[in-house]
This record gives C-alpha cells, sequence and structure tokens, in this order.
C-alpha cells in the first residue's frame, strides 16, 4: 500500500509545481477568460439540478429552447463530484472549478502512475509515464477545457482492463465500465479517446481479445447498461442535431486542426529528441505488443490531431491542387459523433497519452541501459524523471496565464434575484463572431448563476443559427412590433439593458417596456 500513497504524493508536489500561478488564486482566476466561465457554469448547473430535481437537459441558457445542454459537452461526471462542494456551501463557480482542476490533476496522475506501474513494474517508468501524461503542454494546455482536461478515465480503464486480463475478476470488469462512462459523460470526445485506446489494445493484444470473448456472459449486461445510460444522456444531442439539421462542417475540423508547424514546438523537438536518444539499441527479442499499442495510439493521435487535410500556417497543402487527405476526413464520414466535433486538434491528448507509454517502454529495453547494474539503471530512470521533469516544467513558465474574472455581482442583479419574473433577456446580444464583444455573454452566465433566472441569452459552443440571425437586429430595434412579439413569444418578461455597451439605449423610453430601475448604467424593464 505504500507505494500506491507515494504515487498519490508525487501527484499532489508536481501538481503544485505545475499549477502554482492558480493555487494562490482558486477564487477570483481562470485559465481562460471565456470558455472558462462556461465549464464552470456548466459544471454549477448539472450539480444543481440534479440536487434540485429540476431538468437536467435543459439548462437556464438560450431560453425558451429545450435540450440546451446538448449546446455544449456534458460535464456530468463532473458534475456529479461537484454536488459534496454545493451540499457544504461552497457556491463560487470559479473556486469550484479550479478545485476540480487541482484535485483532477493529481488523480489523472495517480491513475496514469497505477498504469504505469501495472506495465513496466518500476517505480521510475510509472512517475515517468504519469509525468508525460500529465505535465506536458500536450495536456496542461486543455487547463481551461476540463471536459478535455480531465482524463483519468483513460488510464484507469485500461488499468482495469490489465488487472482483468491477469485475474480474470469480474469486478475489474465494473471497474472499467465505470471508467469508460465516467469520460464518456464527461465529453463525447474524451469518451472517444478511451473508446479508440481500447480498440487498438482489443486488435493487438491477443490474450486480453480472447479473455475478454470467452467471458462475454460476464461482459454483456455491462455492455448493454452502458449503452443504455449513455443513450439516454446522448439522445439530447440527436434531438438538437434533427432540430436544426445542424453538422460541424469538414471546413470546421480542418480549421480548427493543427497544422504541420506544430510539430516544430519546443516541446515536440523534445519528445522527438528523446526518441532519438533512447530509441538507439532497442533490444529485439522482447515482447513488443506495447510497443505497437502505444506507437498506434500515438499515431492515431498524431494524424487525427492534423485533420483531414495537411496544413502548414493555416495554409492546405496541394499536389497538383488537391488536398493532401489524411484519416480523420474518412473518420468525419464514418464514425458517429465526429460530425459534431470541432477543434480536431484536441486529439493531441491521445498522441500524448501514447507517448506516455512509448518513452517509459523505450527507457526499459534500451539495450545500453540494461547493461548497467540495477542500482545504476534506477539511479539513471529517476535522473532522466527529473530532468523531463524540469525540461517540461521551463517551457510551461512563458505559456501559463491566468485571467481575473470579475466576482462581484453588479448591483443590478440583486435586483433581478428579487423579482417573481423567471425569464431575462439582456441587450445588446452577442455572437461568438463578435470576439471582442463575447466575452460579455460568458460574464452574464457567471451572474445567472446568482439570480437563477432563465437566460434568453447564452454563451456556448453552438448557439441556435435562427437566434444569432435575430440577436444583432433584435438589439438595435428593441422596440419594433417584431421585436416585441418575438420577445413575448419567447416568454421574455424582464430586459436589461446595458447601456454603457450600446449608447443608443441611454434614452431608451417606450411604451411597450416599463421601467423598474437602473443601477450602474444598467436599466431594468419589464415587458408589458
Amino acid at each position: 500500500m505504500l507505494k500506491p500513497l507515494r504515487g498519490l504524493l508525487f501527484g499532489i508536489i508536481l501538481t503544485a509545481v505545475f499549477l502554482w500561478p492558480i493555487l494562490g488564486k482558486l477564487n477570483t482566476h481562470l485559465y481562460s477568460r471565456q470558455d472558462g466561465i462556461l465549464v464552470a457554469w456548466l459544471i454549477d448547473w448539472g450539480s444543481k439540478a440534479f440536487t434540485s430535481g429540476q431538468n437536467f437537459f435543459n439548462a437556464p441558457f438560450f431560453y425558451p429552447y429545450q435540450n440546451t445542454i446538448a449546446y455544449s459537452d456534458l460535464f456530468l461526471s463532473t458534475a456529479l463530484f461537484n454536488i459534496p462542494l454545493l451540499l457544504i456551501g461552497s457556491t463560487n463557480i470559479i473556486f469550484n472549478n479550479n478545485l476540480h482542476l487541482i484535485t483532477g490533476s493529481v488523480v489523472i496522475f495517480f491513475c496514469q502512475y497505477l498504469l504505469g506501474k501495472e506495465i513496466f513494474k518500476k517505480e521510475s517508468l510509472a512517475v515517468l509515464s504519469g509525468v508525460i501524461f500529465s505535465f506536458s503542454h500536450i495536456h496542461l494546455d486543455y487547463m481551461a477545457h476540463l471536459h478535455v482536461f480531465l482524463m483519468a478515465g483513460l488510464p484507469l480503464a485500461i488499468f482495469f482492463l490489465l488487472r482483468f486480463e491477469k485475474t480474470e475478476k469480474n469486478k475489474y470488469l465494473v471497474g472499467l465500465s465505470l471508467a469508460c462512462l465516467y469520460q464518456f459523460l464527461n465529453s463525447p470526445m474524451s469518451g472517444y479517446f478511451v473508446a479508440i485506446s481500447l480498440a487498438i489494445i482489443f486488435i493487438f493484444n491477443k490474450n486480453i481479445r480472447n479473455k475478454l470473448l470467452i467471458n462475454w456472459k460476464s461482459i454483456l449486461p455491462l455492455l448493454i447498461g452502458s449503452f443504455l445510460l449513455l443513450g439516454f444522456f446522448y439522445l439530447p444531442y440527436f434531438q438538437v442535431k434533427n432540430e436544426f439539421q445542424f453538422t460541424r462542417t469538414i471546413r470546421d475540423a480542418a480549421h480548427f486542426a493543427f497544422g504541420l508547424e506544430k510539430l516544430l514546438e519546443p516541446e515536440m523537438l523534445f519528445f522527438g529528441a528523446l526518441f532519438a536518444v533512447l530509441g538507439i539499441g532497442l533490444q529485439e527479442k522482447i515482447d513488443k505488443k506495447w510497443l505497437i499499442i502505444s506507437s498506434i495510439i500515438s499515431l492515431v493521435g498524431l494524424t487525427f490531431m492534423l485533420g483531414p487535410a495537411l496544413k502548414i500556417h493555416d495554409q492546405t497543402i496541394k499536389i497538383a491542387g488537391f488536398p493532401i487527405p489524411l484519416p480523420y476526413g474518412i473518420a468525419y464520414y464514418l464514425i458517429p459523433g465526429f460530425q459534431a466535433f470541432r477543434a480536431s486538434s484536441r486529439f493531441i491528448v491521445l498522441l500524448g497519452f501514447g507517448l506516455s507509454l512509448l518513452i517509459p517502454y523505450f527507457l526499459q529495453h534500451n539495450l545500453y541501459l540494461n547493461k548497467l547494474k540495477n542500482n545504476q539503471q534506477n539511479k539513471l530512470n529517476w535522473l532522466i524523471v527529473f530532468i523531463i521533469i524540469f525540461v517540461l516544467w521551463f517551457l510551461r513558465l512563458p505559456r501559463q496565464k491566468i485571467f481575473m474574472i470579475e466576482i462581484n455581482v453588479p448591483p443590478i442583479y440583486e435586483v433581478i434575484k428579487q423579482r417573481p419574473e423567471p425569464v431575462l433577456a439582456e441587450f445588446p446580444t452577442y455572437v461568438w463572431s463578435q470576439t471582442d464583444k463575447y466575452f460579455h455573454e460568458a460574464d452574464r452566465l457567471l451572474y445567472q448563476s446568482y439570480h437563477q433566472k432563465k437566460l434568453y441569452n447564452g454563451f456556448s459552443g453552438f448557439a441556435p443559427p435562427e437566434s444569432e440571425n435575430l440577436w444583432h437586429t433584435i438589439s438595435n430595434r428593441l422596440d419594433s412590433l417584431e421585436t416585441i412579439t418575438h420577445l413575448k413569444n419567447s416568454k421574455v418578461e424582464l430586459v436589461l439593458l446595458h447601456q454603457n455597451e450600446q449608447s443608443e439605449y441611454q434614452n431608451f423610453s417606450s411604451a411597450n417596456y416599463q421601467l423598474i430601475t437602473c443601477l450602474e448604467q444598467d436599466c431594468l424593464y419589464q415587458l408589458k
């Protein structure tokens, strides 16, 4: 029991080392000015929905649309872990978000440590595996996106699979199912990271494949139960897709993919150098199944993060006028769910996972290192671990940016909180293409967690196309008959005008709106 606890201690120390800028500012700062607020709000909403009996799927933004939770990732797993924080009275969604970030970082390292120990049998290599997966830029760049950052289910699922291979005990199959569900119920894409990795292991590890097939009677009920549960929570995504006839275009996937220049970043060059050094003298007479498995996982992550076609500096590379196609383009059309993904670049996390298995494997099976005595080899392993920790930490310093979030609620929202009307619209309303102003919608989500009204507005990765087309017009024609009719049909009763955001609102007066009060350039009206 002592060594697993040592792994947990390593995780705590390394998390403090790599995430130290946020540790003293848990109440007030996030790693993203906009997306960080959305993530914190979605987690808070999910936990409130489950503790208050509200409909989880109808998140209180983009009202009166239904199934609005499907406009972003579910965050269901994190929301469930957020419930204890609500029960003890922790209502600061910024603090709660950062607490999930910190504890999640520790747990991710620990789970990868357990997997590394299971595969490599040496603590130094287990720590090395945990460091590469948890604390490289590949992973830390997603600290603002907890649905991508919280990846403990990936190493944990494979750990339980390997334990089942050894013991054939059903409790490990249950653990495997729970690890997969944790990841899928947090985010579809992160669930695919697990599914892809397990599929590769199933294909290239004959012993595991045979044992799973032999024990199909134990596996089948878990599979059926898991698919039914996932179907229930993923049904809103299909409903939203059909409601708006919406999919992400393959051009979106190409636009948000990495270009080849990503491979020339310092960290990628550093990992390339490690491969070159440690790969020299790789032993030939060894069991190479984990070399094959981790190489294929890395290759899938590498090719998928480049999107459907090769590009460099946002310019598609063409031969004879035709783009150079990549496997992601096939996956986009054949694999369910891929047409909903925008940021194909996030598959770099799968590359990071593959590297966290490949590099320790090279170190373990290097012919020249294995000629050393055991104590010398162990000391060299730890030296390499600490060198990698230092290099990753040093490379991380310039990229460590945190953003202060204004947590003091403007006084107008205190008035709104006391009002009986359930639906609020705030103007001017912004869409994601207004990049210099869209942060206002994120702030309105933050304040919604205080006043608890349903918001006509919204901030997410998706918005109803018909509303995006209307919002700019509505913001500039608040008193038109079309606007009044639309707002009433949307069951809007309270209208908040931010005069400091649009000067035309400073002298706003209308027979259709009854002024309630104005505070600090914010004027609240009741729609008559």
